[in-house]
């Protein structure tokens, strides 16, 4: 299993759902089963009072494919810019609220916190 940062509220809207599409500008050829952490600060325009630095949600990454312009759907900063890829997420399942620390890119959680969820 890997795991990935994401800041909140985009975090906690992967884990309700409705966020069913991450964009980041680096591909990966991982598949399967991802967990989502919460980034220590949250975007600077958060002013929700949403968790930081913990688990939040697994999700499986089914596909990473090329930005197109309607997976950005009304967020016109992004429709600028052409060079993104569309991490495609399914299947969100909330859990435990872990505390855990960050990493840029892909990394694998340590077995400790897999262990406390269940994994």
């Amino acid at each position: 299993m890997k795991a990935l940062s994401v800041k909140q509220p985009y975090a906690s809207l992967i884990a309700l759902g409705q966020k069913p599409i991450e964009f980041r500008s680096w591909y990966t050829h991982y598949r399967g089963r991802l967990l989502i952490c919460a980034s220590k600060e949250p975007y600077p325009d958060c002013d929700v009072d949403l968790p930081c630095g913990v688990t939040v949600c697994v999700v499986e990454l089914v596909d990473v494919r090329a930005f197109k312009r309607r997976d950005a759907n009304s967020t016109r900063r992004l429709r600028r810019m052409p060079k993104l890829q569309s991490w495609i997420l399914e299947s969100p399942q909330l859990v435990n609220q872990i505390p855990i620390t960050g990493q840029r890119g892909l990394f694998v959680p340590p077995p400790s916190v897999v262990q406390c969820l269940g994994l």
